[in-house]
């Protein structure tokens, strides 16, 4: 007692700073499970609920969702979620963790939006609470203010989100490449890039396969007409694979 005495009075008159808290609940070097949650105070942003397909030693397993038990008890203070873009990564757990989270509004742009909405009719669960969104929006939460840009990706409707907070700007970028040729002609929003970066950024959580490797990445255009030519000069059947939630930008 005399100990918890002294620490209290070592410490009094200091100014108690309320901690920012970012968490990474999936998706952190690893693909699939994507999920992170940006805290302070008695505000909580959730960005992207998705799943994990599992691996080879996995047997039974359908697939993987994030562990939300520090999340459970809080769920009063979700003020909302934010989807990235709609490949079942980043949108495959919303079926199964929106209800114990307090089924909390979700924000998207209207493709993605349109995607989750086609996948939650597989599931008898209760109504989603989805709210489209533009590009241009800025809008509060809680404490945060939320605004978003345009990246590319290999499916239409893919952007950042940058929620401001008492501490600083955090930006998540969802995933992510620079295509200067997309197939929608829509490129990234470098102009907000730069005034962002000029406001100054805290912290820049970004999420692009491979950006430790030397190189660059093609564009969706060039992959678009290798495809036709493997096709066109084809002898036999052509047996496709693709990511199950993937419609090519």
């Amino acid at each position: 007692m005399h100990k918890r005495r002294t620490q209290l009075k070592r410490h009094k008159g200091v100014p108690t700073r309320n901690p920012l808290r970012v968490a990474i609940l999936g998706g952190l070097e690893e693909v699939g499970r994507n999920m992170t949650i940006v805290e302070y105070k008695n505000d909580i942003v959730i960005i992207d609920m998705g799943l994990q397909f599992p691996e080879e030693d996995m047997p039974g397993i359908d697939y993987i969702i994030p562990n939300v038990s520090y999340l459970k008890s809080k769920a009063k203070n979700i003020r909302g979620v934010i989807i990235t873009h709609g490949h079942y990564d980043h949108i495959g757990a919303i079926p199964h963790l929106i209800a114990e989270l307090g089924n909390p509004i979700i924000y998207t742009l209207p493709f993605t939006a349109a995607i989750i909405r086609k996948r939650q009719e597989d599931f008898k669960s209760l109504p989603l609470k989805l709210q489209e969104v533009k590009l241009d929006d800025k809008f509060n939460l809680g404490r945060f203010q939320i605004e978003f840009f345009r990246v590319n990706h290999n499916i239409p409707d893919s952007m950042a989100v940058v929620i401001h907070t008492p501490e600083g700007a955090v930006a998540h970028t969802g995933d992510w490449k620079f295509d200067y040729a997309p197939i929608d002609g829509l490129v990234a929003e470098f102009a907000k890039m730069v005034r962002l970066g000029e406001r100054g950024v805290l912290a820049l959580l970004g999420d692009s396969t491979n950006a430790g490797q030397p190189g660059h990445q093609l564009s969706e255009r060039d992959i678009g007409e290798t495809l036709k030519n493997i096709f066109v000069s084809a002898k036999g059947r052509i047996i496709v694979g693709t990511f199950s939630s993937l419609f090519p930008a």
